[in-house]
């Protein structure tokens, strides 16, 4: 289960990145990296404000980020958690038991959504715009 979002740039540092492609492209890379990073632990810590208890920790703990280079100009931002119900809390859904508790009974449950991915991205995004921009501007300027 991942979230992804593509990145406009602003205009100053698009500016840069036409002048130099590749010190921009890295400064792009660096600033987007440090940027998820920050968005992970925003989500880790406000993981229980999203109505998720921590039994084991296991999602909360599984909760990552990482940053695609899909093409030469366009990079890929990933918030994701990798357990098996990760989806269904973030995006809610119905499921199903056929045989629950080995008893044979079926049963279907409806599982409400309780984000914990998308808001910590949504709350952060001028962040992560800002820190993408000013590493561009400070690796272009560095050289």
């Amino acid at each position: 289960m991942s979230k992804e979002f593509e990145l406009k740039l602003s205009p100053k540092s698009q500016k840069y990145l036409n002048k130099m492609p590749e010190l921009a492209r890295e400064g792009a890379y660096k600033g987007l990296k440090r940027a998820m990073l920050d968005v992970e632990s925003h989500s880790v810590a406000h993981f229980t404000d999203k109505g998720l208890h921590v039994r084991s920790g296991l999602l909360r703990n599984s909760i990552n980020s990482k940053v695609l280079k899909k093409d030469k100009d366009t990079l890929l931002g990933v918030l994701g958690a990798n357990t098996p119900y990760a989806a269904i809390h973030e995006l809610g859904g119905t499921i199903s038991h056929s045989n629950l508790f080995g008893r044979g009974i079926s049963a279907q449950i409806n599982m409400p959504r309780r984000e914990y991915l998308e808001p910590a991205i949504i709350n952060n995004l001028r962040n992560i715009i800002d820190a993408v921009s000013d590493s561009i501007v400070k690796e272009v300027e560095m050289r």
